[in-house]
């Protein structure tokens, strides 16, 4: 069951989700949550608000920004299927650029988490 028009207008859905889309560390992120319904899975709710959860933990233990800023990829990446396609030099260093982000975000979770409640993030972590 979705939400109809009026019912996301009257809550301000899409107010609310473009003020958080601008805390988004990429306009990749910034996208993707822009186009977002809301969700109507419990357990996918709940999975979530708990990931949320240990976000507000990490981001509370006064502990360096795990996630940086990066130029978009996923064009480069698509581009990794091609046959034969030589990467630009800008290409090949946001690519550089976004492994290195995501290999400091990975460490930073991974030991935060020897601290910190952190088993969904340290999983994710894990799964990268």
């Amino acid at each position: 069951m979705g939400f109809d028009e009026k019912t996301l207008t009257q809550i301000d859905y899409y107010r609310l989700r473009e003020t958080i889309a601008g805390f988004c560390f990429s306009k990749e992120g910034q996208q993707e949550l822009l186009q977002r319904e809301p969700l109507t899975d419990i357990e996918e709710i709940s999975t979530l608000k708990q990931r949320a959860y240990e976000w507000t933990i990490y981001i509370n233990s006064a502990r360096k920004n795990a996630l940086s800023a990066w130029e978009p990829v996923l064009p480069v990446t698509d581009l990794l299927s091609v046959s034969g396609y030589a990467l630009e030099l800008e290409e090949m260093s946001a690519l550089g650029s976004f492994c290195t982000i995501v290999e400091n975000a990975k460490t930073a979770i991974q030991n935060a988490a020897q601290s910190l409640p952190l088993p969904q993030l340290e999983q994710l972590s894990a799964d990268i």
